[in-house]
């Protein structure tokens, strides 16, 4: 068994009796030698409970931390997707968070809502439809991770994934407290991001339009 889990075997045997308590201990320090350990430990051992392997695989994944200067960009290629920022979004977002470390845990405990636009419609009346609030700014670079540099895991998180024929609204909180809506879309193999002052955006019906939010209410 040591030489199929190959890092401090000692620790993930005490599992056996009493694996939960530790584990959940680990997890809540991030301690990432012991998830390899761990996950070794319970796909080798399949007599653990499934729902707790699946807990352990998940909370690993959201430890993940990336650097927004280093995930966006018109020349990133991390997650190999082009992506082409419009002045307002460079100045706003982008610049401000190059240096910025964000981890994929800043979403917390929300879930992933979406609201396809009925007609014609400013922010506010989206943001009364909906009754949200706009997310914080390190919430949305964790969303636009999942979305745009790490999709599959995107998927399983979020519920969701963006579609090259749809065209997606967002209201962020930036750190000084001002209130921006970005647009995002597909063209010309970029995806487009784009921000504006929240209020002064119209948007004029197209029925591809989804706004979406974060909600402490699932689906």
């Amino acid at each position: 068994m040591s030489k199929i889990i190959g890092v401090d075997p000692d620790r993930v045997f005490g599992l056996q009796e009493d694996y939960g308590k530790k584990a959940h201990i680990a997890m809540n320090n991030n301690d990432e030698q012991f998830f390899d350990c761990l996950e070794a430990f319970l796909k080798a051992n399949y007599q653990q409970k499934e729902t707790f392997i699946e807990e352990v695989l998940e909370r690993k994944s959201l430890a993940i931390s990336f650097v927004v200067g280093k995930a966006f960009g018109p020349n990133s290629v991390e997650g190999l997707i082009p992506r082409s920022l419009e002045s307002n979004f460079k100045i706003w977002l982008w610049k401000p968070a190059q240096t910025k470390m964000v981890s994929v845990n800043a979403l917390g405990k929300n879930y992933l809502k979406e609201y396809v636009l009925p007609g014609n419609i400013n922010d506010t009346m989206i943001q009364r439809n909906t009754n949200s609030i706009p997310m914080e700014e390190d919430q949305f670079w964790a969303m636009l991770y999942l979305f745009m540099v790490n999709p599959k895991l995107g998927k399983k998180i979020l519920k969701y994934e963006l579609r090259k024929d749809k065209e997606y609204i967002f209201h962020v909180k930036l750190a000084s407290g001002k209130v921006v809506t970005v647009n995002v879309d597909f063209q010309d193999k970029n995806w487009n991001l784009k921000a504006y002052v929240f209020g002064d955006k119209y948007w004029y019906f197209r029925d591809h339009y989804v706004f979406f939010f974060l909600s402490t209410i699932e689906n």
